[in-house]
């Protein structure tokens, strides 16, 4: 197991792509998701990626329901922001029994197309957790039906910017003590932990939770994205800019899952 990609919404998928380019990446081609109304383009990265994801036929994503109708939802209110993360798993079924048998509730697995610019075709499917896939806690999980260098077709991932990967992730919760039952049954270990945070390594990334007070019934959301880059100057996380399409990006130099920067 290991974190696939975190995904952006952006209401203007060329705005995006451009905001992302003068941030110092490369931007490689999605496709459109078939018959669901949505679209991508995608930052590669050593290991994962980022997704920027639009909705180009709203009544389309909107028929499609589920996953689709709540991206379309969220863009109707928000120009762009972070939606989500995803775990990538080598056997999905199996992993789906471990959360139920930890009784964590789930769907799937969920068939997925997309059709590149090129006319190749890209599939994997998802298992959600809750039935939710975005604004949540906790990932989705997704396994591909094609290797990596098919899907990326030589896609760059030396960016100017030296970002290299996806180290961590940090979002709130309105239920902590479950979240972190979900992140255990993923194999996730709690390295901190006190009545209203914590930290659990969870296969190659850090994810913080953060309990919150809001409204009864809001599950929590990812907030933050931290990216290592090849060097970091300064003592700690550094923003990447001003909430960047919407999300905050920490940079910081190499730390593995668990281990501590040391000054």
């Amino acid at each position: 197991m290991r974190l696939d990609h975190v995904v952006l919404g952006v209401r203007d998928l060329d705005a995006g792509r451009l905001a992302l380019v003068r941030s110092g990446f490369h931007v490689a081609d999605g496709g459109q998701h078939v018959g669901r109304g949505t679209a991508n383009e995608l930052v590669r990265l050593d290991t994962g990626y980022l997704e920027l994801l639009t909705v180009e036929d709203r009544s389309l994503a909107l028929a499609a329901g589920g996953s689709r109708r709540q991206a379309a939802e969220f863009l109707d209110a928000h120009a762009s922001g972070l939606l989500g993360y995803a775990l990538e798993v080598k056997d999905l079924e199996a992993a789906a029994t471990r959360l139920q048998a930890a009784g964590i509730a789930t769907s799937g697995p969920h068939a997925m197309k997309r059709r590149q610019p090129d006319g190749r075709a890209v599939s994997w499917r998802t298992v959600l957790i809750d039935d939710n896939q975005w604004l949540s806690p906790h990932p989705f999980l997704i396994e591909w039906d094609a290797t990596e260098d098919v899907r990326w077709q030589g896609a760059r991932s030396d960016h100017p910017n030296g970002v290299e990967r996806v180290t961590g992730v940090r979002a709130t919760t309105g239920d902590l003590a479950r979240s972190l039952d979900v992140l255990h049954a993923l194999g996730g270990e709690t390295r901190e932990r006190d009545d209203y945070h914590a930290r659990v390594s969870l296969a190659d990334v850090d994810v913080k939770l953060l309990a919150h007070d809001g409204d009864l019934g809001d599950p929590g959301h990812v907030t933050a994205v931290t990216l290592e880059v090849a060097s970091a100057s300064g003592a700690g996380p550094q923003p990447l800019s001003d909430a960047l399409l919407g999300t905050y990006f920490e940079l910081a130099a190499g730390v593995s899952p668990g281990e501590t920067k040391q000054p």
